[in-house]
């Protein structure tokens, strides 16, 4: 990030992040004359972390302050693509039922992604799966018979789990959770 001084004279200032903080993190907090070259430019470094941003899109603003002469603002916008997306096949499953995790692979590359479930209800055929452009990942709900029967003791006909799909993608790691709904045990 390049700062350009319009004249000579004293400049000490504080580089603030109003918005955005969480992905977006400058390389320092001050900026003083001395940070200035011969040209009246000065240079900062910034990071930006992908996997910080919330959703696909945001927006940082930065204020410089120099206080008690100057402020302005800078609004940083990014957009940023995943490195895959994923959803279920369908909203809602029954608890003896199978279903399928659609995945798009935006990368240009073969994916590795590892899958996991909280509950062992959920079975996959594999805990990674080597995805190209697209795929579908299979998956069943096979309650135990014992579990089955709990449920209907407790009247509890409805239940929700979550599937963790994870990734590295050029040193970065992408996470996505789906929820998946179960409705009518049947006894």
């Amino acid at each position: 990030m390049i700062f350009r001084r319009s004249a000579w004279g004293y400049a000490d200032g504080r580089l603030m992040i109003r918005k955005g903080g969480a992905w977006f993190q400058l390389g320092r907090s001050r900026l003083t004359g001395a940070d200035f070259n011969d040209k009246n430019i000065a240079e900062v470094d910034y990071i930006i972390i992908p996997g910080k941003i919330p959703g696909n899109r945001d927006s940082a603003v930065l204020e410089l302050i120099c206080e008690p002469y100057y402020s302005e603002r800078i609004t940083i916008n990014v957009n940023f693509k995943r490195a895959f997306e994923a959803r279920l096949s369908r909203e809602i499953h029954s608890f003896d039922d199978s279903g399928e995790i659609l995945i798009t692979n935006h990368t240009g590359k073969d994916l590795m992604i590892d899958v996991a479930c909280k509950d062992n209800f959920v079975k996959f055929k594999a805990k990674t799966y080597i995805i190209g452009k697209s795929a579908s990942l299979p998956f069943e709900i096979r309650f135990s018979s014992f579990k089955a029967s709990s449920l209907v003791l407790k009247k509890q006909l409805n239940a929700k789990t979550q599937i963790a799909l994870r990734t590295i993608s050029e040193g970065r790691e992408y996470r996505q959770n789906l929820t998946v709904n179960l409705s009518g045990l049947k006894v």
